[in-house]
């Protein structure tokens, strides 16, 4: 039931006043709802709360934990709550969702999750219910002049564009086309790239990523996929915020999350 969602699929959304967005929550429920609360995207009650915000949750929701099917749900009635309040709730596509397509289920923690492992290799191959459900989403998503991805998007894969790439990702999906695409499969494609995630870029990678950033006409880009022990940060003079703080137990637990207000990005932080 696509009836609630008024963007085209594309992935290109005019820039909001007003965005949160938050990392992997790989499977831990509690600490989803935690960073949500946090926030001030949900009530007490579990119930979108936040009004015409734009909240994006930028990738992996799956393996290395036990709330995953809770999870996944929350999001689709968060989803279709914001959207009556005239906000948005986009949950991305991030490495761990695109191994469960390939039927790489090595990072289960619940093996009676979605029914069993058997059933849910079925339900998560191109064309499977739960593919399907992911073929809703976006793989990157472009804000105005913000870029959300869960790895990264590296120059060539910015000149294949945000369209493109989440037309691609949607027909693999839904099994229209049998190859998973280079941009969710190579090492270096959109969900699996640490080159602005991990340690410090440097000069070649900040140079990339504002090569990657003026392709796309965007200021900055807001990545997970890499733990950073120090917190939510900028790097490249504040053109890339790395956004995923383990905030699954499986990691430690950190509640973080980011704010975006026209030019003032900040951090939600406990005791904030």
């Amino acid at each position: 039931d696509d009836d609630d969602v008024t963007d085209d699929g594309s992935g290109v959304e005019p820039e909001p006043e007003h965005i949160i967005a938050f990392g992997d929550v790989h499977g831990d429920y509690e600490n989803t709802l935690a960073v949500l609360r946090q926030s001030g995207v949900i009530d007490d009650d579990g119930h979108w709360s936040i009004g015409e915000t734009v909240v994006v949750q930028v990738g992996d929701q799956l393996d290395r934990g036990y709330g995953e099917e809770e999870i996944l749900d929350l999001f689709e009635r968060l989803r279709v709550e914001a959207r009556s309040a005239g906000g948005a709730f986009y949950a991305l596509i991030g490495n761990h969702e695109t191994l469960n397509v390939e039927g790489e289920m090595d990072y289960v923690f619940d093996e009676s999750a979605f029914g069993g492992l058997a059933a849910r290799t079925q339900a998560f191959a191109p064309g499977g219910e739960w593919a399907i459900r992911l073929a809703k989403r976006v793989t990157v998503l472009q804000l105005g002049e913000s870029v959300f991805v869960h790895g990264g998007v590296r120059p060539e894969y910015a000149e294949v564009g945000v369209e493109t790439i989440n037309a691609e990702v949607r027909r693999w999906l839904t099994g229209e086309t049998p190859m998973e695409p280079d941009s969710v499969y190579e090492d270096e494609g959109v969900v699996w790239t640490r080159t602005y995630s991990d340690g410090n870029p440097g000069g070649t990678g900040c140079s990339e990523l504002e090569e990657a950033l003026d392709l796309m006409g965007a200021t900055r880009m807001v990545v997970a996929h890499t733990v950073q022990d120090e917190g939510i940060n900028a790097a490249c003079e504040e053109r890339v915020w790395r956004v995923d703080v383990g905030i699954a137990e499986y990691y430690d637990g950190v509640i973080e999350a980011l704010e975006i207000t026209g030019d003032v990005v900040s951090v939600i932080r406990e005791n904030y």
